[in-house]
């Protein structure tokens, strides 16, 4: 593993491999904030397949089994990749529980389930999953 640190929202700092908290999309998703903007793959795409980005040019690593990859070209699918160069890996193959999508974020829940969570709790859902407490 690498010991490259990285800053997250509210400066609360990651090493890659911390399960913990790059189980969150979210905290994924963060970790691109200065991935090169010529890579032809959007972030959230690269997040949502259990992504994180190590900070050195395109290379990127599962939060869960912990394969790299970079290269990333025109047209590349970050779930199809993954599923690819690590058929085993627990999130490509839907066995993984730890996986906390942005999608849980409340702000991302349909407006009539919205309205019947309290804004206090909407809140401390909101920033448990972008580690903002």
């Amino acid at each position: 593993m690498m010991s490259f640190p990285f800053t997250l929202v509210s400066g609360t700092y990651c090493q890659p491999g911390s399960s913990q908290q790059l189980q969150k999309e979210g905290v994924r998703l963060a970790s691109f904030k200065d991935f090169p903007t010529s890579v032809p793959v959007y972030a959230i795409r690269l997040a949502q397949a259990g992504f994180y980005y190590t900070g050195k040019r395109d290379v990127v690593r599962c939060f869960c089994c912990g394969v790299t990859h970079g290269g990333w070209r025109m047209g590349d699918k970050p779930t199809s990749v993954h599923a690819l160069i690590s058929p085993n890996c627990p999130l490509v193959r839907g066995n993984d529980r730890t996986n906390i999508p942005l999608s849980s974020s409340p702000r991302f829940l349909k407006p009539q389930v919205q309205s019947a969570i309290s804004s206090a709790a909407r809140r401390q859902c909101y920033q448990q999953v972008f580690l903002l407490v």
